[in-house]
């Protein structure tokens, strides 16, 4: 499915229904192949109506206050009701009488996460869900550990975080429908479920941008005004509908020169539509694919042979550095790193890359994000920074697409601490006419990858 904005210029819509490595969802299926993992301590519940709303939606328990979903609270028929005022900051809601017995849906922020829930609990309310409202904050996309306030106060109602996505359709959605509540069940348990069966919400943050034919005009696109509007559509949608875009070839905005053994970048046109992209409130997925031209002479690339390690070490470093300088360090953590897309590919693999040649790339670029992350850890300590996506391959047979296979193995022979990769990424896309051809193919290969290297069982696995 495209969006055609002139002749020149084709978005490539990425999203697929099942394992989305660009669209994590509240259930983050794209985080593992195992029930087990998605539940890892969070509760779940399910939405019976409206009928719009009927999902299951994943929470984070409140880490040190409040009483427990299950045993303080739960109920086959529930109601959620969104709070008035939303911050739920005084005991003054204007729908108290609503909120009686109920679960109180309210905002983050203006007060402590245990303030919200005692004021909820003053008026009766049975338990209280936190979400967050505001699209533009820079941990919209993350689950939030709710803390106790170091106060000499307490409350027994249960509370837990729902991520802003989710808070948001499901406020909204009840404001549109005129609806005071939305009935739920509460807690689910989700233990004998098989991943692939749990109706997890359809809304996905992620897209991506293919540039046009010719090849070699590829950079010209991606900083050309059809690139730019692209980007303003996508950036435009609601709620941040779409947060990330993927794109293709990056890197052949880059110019590098090289004197001796060092490598010099020009990052200016790579600043035009990275700037663009966080102008429009868009993160990008940023594949680590492309051929950088030597400033002298002009638009000549480098022979594929003379990219040394150091090459992609020392240009991953300097550019996490130079965004994380130019936008900080919270708004790059975002970023979605990954390795060359579909290097199986003759013509993607433009490199010319061998067995060898591909995992010294794919180590080089691993060690520089690394790198980045040591140098930028006491900012955001409470997550990883950096985290590294790959191969991002079709995984057709070892013979005729080696590169990807070779990675899976180099992680399964060094699980523990020799694995580039923090996800392993893959494509399984299906015909395009039914869904269940993105799930079944991605469910045949994960079990044909876990039969050849069961150790890479402990990673996490995406199709994007």
């Amino acid at each position: 499915m495209g969006l055609e904005i002139s002749a020149a210029s084709t978005i490539c819509w990425l999203a697929f229904l099942a394992f989305v490595w660009c669209g994590a969802n509240n259930l983050h299926m794209n985080d593992g192949v195992r029930t087990q993992d998605i539940i890892a301590g969070d509760v779940f519940f399910e939405i019976l109506e409206p009928s719009a709303l009927e999902y299951t939606y994943r929470l984070r328990p409140a880490k040190d206050f409040g009483g427990t979903f299950g045993i303080t609270y739960k109920s086959p028929q529930g109601k959620l009701v969104p709070a008035v005022p939303a911050d739920a900051c005084s005991t003054k809601f204007e729908n108290a009488d609503d909120l009686v017995g109920n679960i109180a849906l309210v905002e983050r922020g203006h007060c402590s996460f245990l303030t919200k829930a005692i004021n909820v609990e003053a008026i009766g309310g049975a338990a209280i869900i936190v979400t967050e409202y505001d699209t533009e904050i820079d941990d919209f996309d993350y689950y939030i550990e709710m803390v106790h306030d170091n106060t000499d106060r307490d409350t027994n109602i249960p509370a837990g975080f729902l991520h802003g996505k989710n808070g948001i359709i499901i406020r909204q959605t009840l404001k549109k429908m005129r609806l005071p509540y939305a009935l739920v069940n509460i807690p689910v348990n989700l233990t004998f479920i098989q991943p692939h069966m749990i109706n997890q919400p359809p809304w996905l943050p992620c897209t991506g941008l293919c540039p046009p034919e010719p090849r070699n005009a590829t950079g010209a696109f991606l900083v050309s005004k059809d690139s730019f509007m692209n980007l303003e559509l996508i950036g435009s949608l609601p709620n941040r509908g779409l947060s990330h875009v993927r794109i293709h070839w990056l890197l052949e905005l880059l110019k590098v020169v090289r004197e001796r053994e060092q490598f010099y970048f020009n990052f200016t046109r790579l600043d035009a539509i990275l700037d663009h992209l966080r102008l429009v409130g868009l993160h990008p997925g940023f594949e680590l694919m492309g051929v950088p031209k030597e400033s002298d002479p002009p638009a000549v690339a480098l022979l594929s042979r003379s990219y040394p390690p150091s090459f992609w070490t020392d240009m991953v470093q300097q550019l996490v550095g130079r965004y994380a300088a130019r936008y900080g360090v919270q708004y790059v953590s975002r970023w979605r790193f990954e390795t060359w897309n579909e290097p199986d590919l003759r013509s993607y693999n433009l490199l010319n890359f061998t067995v060898n040649d591909y995992l010294s790339y794919v180590y080089a670029i691993r060690d520089g994000l690394r790198a980045a992350a040591q140098r930028y850890g006491m900012v955001a300590p409470k997550r990883k920074l950096f985290p590294l996506y790959g191969p991002a391959g079709l995984f057709k047979s070892v013979q005729h697409h080696p590169l990807c296979w070779s990675a899976v193995n180099a992680c399964s022979a060094n699980i523990t601490h020799g694995c580039p990769f923090d996800t392993i990424t893959f494509h399984r896309k299906g015909s395009g006419r039914w869904a269940s051809e993105v799930l079944d193919g991605g469910r045949e290969l994960l079990e044909d990858v876990l039969n050849r290297f069961p150790p890479v069982g402990r990673l996490k696995f995406a199709n994007e």
